[in-house]
């Protein structure tokens, strides 16, 4: 248990004046432990999403404890209840990547119990998980997507919907970053566009592809607007929301007749595509904004099935022995014709 003066310490770091906290004999509740740990948080200006994903991962293992144990504070939490968690999570028939995703955010709270005496030491293992195939939409689910809508005839909200398929598929961002573009983020003088919302907090420049500019560029005439007004707004003109955009291309691709409604599955797509027409590794890192090279050279991996079906088209060998045979070719039907034309002279 925790000592009294350590208690004290905590109480003093983190206990506002006029703050009714939720202690147990000075120890920390669960709830009071996540208050803390949010408010450190906030201080270190973390994305509300990255603090959502990490109330959800925290409250699911608190509620396990709730359920399964009679602790309620969080000096009291033990590597033994962290093992029957992950027993737990796996019984539920989870995918071994995604408890690994529950234990990452588990870990960083827990780490910070620890770090502020809260907590006795406890070290979250993360395991290994088999990679899967990345869900991506097939070439017929495309076709679907991609039929342009009467514009004269469809409301604004669908024509936006396509809009933004086709912004996927030729940008391959993620849906935080889309509902954050601006119009001033855009330059249709040099062909590029300016991402300031990115998941690594660092905002970089992708190249903007002759068929998604002209498409832009009329969307633009129906949009209006200013540089200051956000892309694909509501049909209210203002910023959307993930769940916003996520509902909405959810019933376009089903009004489609297409069932797979990921959106992220979209930017799988996108990096699939570009692999499998050979851009390189170190290209394909920079438009996916991945920090670390790694991630990207998963996706090479993920498709080395799809790479198979092409390998004649671009492996090396067969790349030269096709062009070798038909410079042969070439030289042959020259030659031919040369002893017709000599035989024509005679």
């Amino acid at each position: 248990m925790i000592s009294r003066s350590t208690k004290r310490e905590i109480m003093m770091d983190y206990q506002h004046p006029n703050e009714k906290c939720d202690l147990v004999n000075g120890n920390w509740t669960f709830e009071y432990g996540y208050k803390q740990f949010e408010r450190y948080c906030r201080i270190k200006n973390l994305r509300e999403k990255t603090i959502k994903d990490y109330n959800e991962n925290y409250f699911r293992f608190v509620n396990y404890m709730k359920e399964c144990s009679t602790h309620t504070i969080t000096g009291s939490i033990t590597a033994y209840d962290i093992d029957n968690y992950i027993l737990y999570l796996r019984n539920t028939g989870m995918k071994e990547t995604s408890v690994n995703t529950y234990l990452r955010g588990l870990r960083t709270v827990i780490n910070f119990f620890i770090k502020q005496k809260a907590c006795n030491y406890i070290k979250i293992p993360i395991y290994k998980a088999d990679k899967t195939i990345k869900e991506t939409y097939t070439d017929d689910e495309l076709y679907r997507l991609l039929v342009k809508p009467s514009i004269n005839k469809c409301s604004f909200t669908e024509y936006r919907n396509w809009c933004i398929i086709n912004f996927f598929l030729a940008t391959g961002v993620r849906v935080s970053t889309l509902i954050n573009i601006k119009i001033g983020d855009l330059d249709f003088d040099f062909d590029r566009i300016h991402l300031m919302y990115t998941k690594s907090r660092k905002s970089y420049i992708i190249p903007m592809s002759h068929q998604i500019k002209d498409i832009l560029q009329e969307y633009l005439m129906f949009r209006k607007g200013n540089d200051e007004d956000y892309l694909f707004c509501n049909q209210y003109g203002e910023q959307s929301t993930t769940d916003s955009i996520k509902h909405a291309i959810t019933k376009y691709n089903k009004d489609h007749g297409v069932n797979r409604t990921s959106l992220h599955a979209f930017r799988h797509t996108f990096a699939k595509k570009c692999v499998l027409n050979n851009v390189n590794v170190f290209v394909l890192q920079r438009l996916l904004g991945h920090t670390d090279i790694k991630i990207t050279k998963e996706y090479v991996d993920l498709y080395a099935d799809d790479l198979a079906v092409n390998i004649d088209k671009y492996n090396p060998l067969d790349t030269f022995q096709y062009k070798t045979s038909n410079q042969k070719v070439n030289k042959t039907k020259k030659s031919t014709r040369k002893r017709i034309e000599m035989k024509k002279i005679s």
